[in-house]
Formats: C-alpha cells, structure tokens, sequence
C-alpha cells in the first residue's frame, strides 16, 4: 500500500491491473449531507448493527477511472432528490401510500446499480450479494453491454413523511439487504433521507408492475415501519447510557 492511497490489484469492473484507489461504497455526498444534519457531527449507520461513527466506509475496489466514471451520474442523483419537488407530478393514492411520479432518470439508476454493484465486491458487506446473476447484470449494465430497460433493475423510493418516529432514518445510511415484497425479491438501500428498493428477481411484481418503466419513477410515502422503531428504541437506550455516565463521572 503506497503514500499516496492505491495499491496495485486487478480492477473487477474492467479487468485491467491497475492502481487501485481507496473508494467510497456510498457516495460521499451522502456521507456529508448527514454530517449537517446532525448536531454531533456523527453518522447513523446500519450494517448489521446500528452505530454512530464518524468515519465513512471506504476500501480498495476499483481503479482511478472506473470509479470516477459515474461521478457525473452521481451528482444528477443529488441534484435530482435535493429538488424532488420540483420534478414530482401531481399527489395519486397507490393502495394506502400517498404517491407521485418524477421523470425517469437513468442516473439514478446507475448511481444505485453501482452501490449494489461495489457492495457485492466489497469485503466489508460480507452479509450481502447480488448473487452471480445479477452481479453480472450489474456490471454488463456498468459497462453498457446491455441497454437500459424495464427489467434491469427496476426501482421504487420511498420518502419519509416527516413523522417524528422516522427522524433518524432521514440521518441514516442503512446499507444494502435483501427484503421481499409480496413475495418478491429487492435490494432495500436507506440514503440520503430516501428508501430505495430495487428489484433482483426475474419475476415480475405482481402489484407494481405498471410502474416500472422508463418514463417514470414512483415516490410514496413511507408508514412507521419496524425499522424506524428500531432506531428510535437503540438511539434512546444510547441516550440513556451516555445520561447516566456523565451521572457516574
């Protein structure tokens, strides 16, 4: 491992040996936007547990230009959900959710097939995997050797309706894992104050199909659901041992 942050490996998405560079799994830009949203300066994250840090997640994955090569992609992403208001259409009820449609926008979802795609490479998500499928459909899609359709990856968001038992999973990361949807296989990934689920199942959903296409994205809004009860009860006992350790000092 040199000074300057790289070491020589084989890079996984285009196969050359090359430098390889200390890499974000998630955008930096993610990792910031928490940073200014918490007073401590700490991030919430979610691996396996739920912990507060204040070092990102970073490893040795990719070269310089293969892990450069979304950059502009992923500043779409931020630019995109910074303004969602903006691009949203008109308020629909879809089942119970309060929902609306943005444009669809490739970047997007580049931006989250290269998450998933560096998370399955990744040594530090030993919990998770694409699986060898769709870890080849990832990265054909990276590569652009197949072209973008409703079936590569078709995704939903999610958005939290500002309850205060949801407060802290707009201040968290809770990184990439399996989760079914009536039956159906998808990715769950919490970022940015939004809930991504992307599907990975050749199946097709047999509720939300009619909106996964290529001309629109669907954004609803998000019940208080286990997880969010989950931080509110391991944020609180935290709380609670920090208050009695300044008691004991």
């Amino acid at each position: 491992m040199t000074k300057n942050k790289s070491k020589i490996g084989v890079c996984p998405l285009c196969g050359e040996e090359k430098e390889l560079i200390l890499s974000h799994i998630i955008p930096k830009f993610c990792y910031r936007r928490l940073k200014n949203t918490d007073e401590s300066g700490n991030l919430w994250l979610l691996l396996d547990k739920t912990t507060k840090v204040q070092d990102e997640f970073r490893e040795y994955l990719l070269c310089h230009e293969c892990d450069n090569k979304f950059s502009k992609a992923e500043n779409k992403f931020k630019r995109t959900l910074d303004n969602i208001d903006k691009h949203r259409g008109p308020y629909f009820n879809f089942g119970e959710y309060k929902s609306s449609l943005v444009k669809y926008d490739k970047d997007i979802k580049t931006t989250l097939v290269f998450i998933l795609y560096k998370a399955h490479i990744s040594s530090k998500y030993k919990n998770f995997s694409l699986g060898n499928k769709f870890h080849k459909i990832a990265k054909d899609f990276l590569l652009d050797e197949i072209n973008d359709n409703n079936e590569v990856f078709p995704f939903m968001i999610g958005e939290y309706n500002g309850q205060k038992e949801q407060e802290y999973l707009t201040k968290a990361i809770c990184f990439p894992k399996l989760k079914k949807v009536y039956q159906i296989n998808f990715i769950e990934l919490i970022l940015y104050g939004y809930q991504f689920l992307i599907k990975v199942d050749s199946r097709p959903p047999k509720y939300f199909r009619e909106l996964y296409n290529t001309n629109h994205i669907c954004i609803s809004e998000l019940p208080v659901d286990d997880l969010a009860k989950h931080f509110n009860e391991k944020i609180a006992l935290q709380k609670k041992i920090a208050k009695r350790s300044r008691v004991n000092a």
